[in-house]
């Protein structure tokens, strides 16, 4: 999981000086157990999922070009990655990319390779 994940407006928070103390390794961590907390607090996570996909129904019904972080095909990874992407009528018009650490980008690719091995493996099962 590349630690990008905590932007602000699309800037990287690291960028902030305001920021320079901050773990990021427990921002990650933390991000990727939110859901869990969730349904045990809740029970489940069915209203934050209605929440974005009626925001992504709103982009495209009214055409605007909203940037909202959708899983989409990646051509120089060879697989869908959830990334901020332009969101219109015509579906996708183009991926936002987020300037990366070299940290972050070696985190992106080998997330990507195994998810590329994960889809390679399910091929051969056929």
């Amino acid at each position: 999981v590349a630690w990008s994940c905590a932007n602000v407006a699309g800037v990287p928070l690291s960028t902030f000086p305001a920021t320079t103390n901050i773990d990021r390794k427990a921002i990650a961590e933390d991000t990727k157990q939110k859901a869990g907390w969730i349904i045990e607090k809740k029970g489940a996570t069915n209203f934050g999922i209605a929440s974005v996909t009626a925001s992504i129904c709103e982009s495209i019904l009214f055409d605007q070009k909203g940037v909202i972080p959708v899983s989409h095909y990646q051509d120089d990874l060879k697989v869908c990655l959830s990334k901020p992407a332009v969101l219109s009528r015509k579906g996708i018009e183009s991926t936002v990319e987020l300037p990366l650490s070299e940290d972050e980008t070696a985190a992106l690719k080998e997330s990507a390779k195994s998810l590329r091995d994960i889809i390679d493996e399910s091929e051969k099962a056929k």
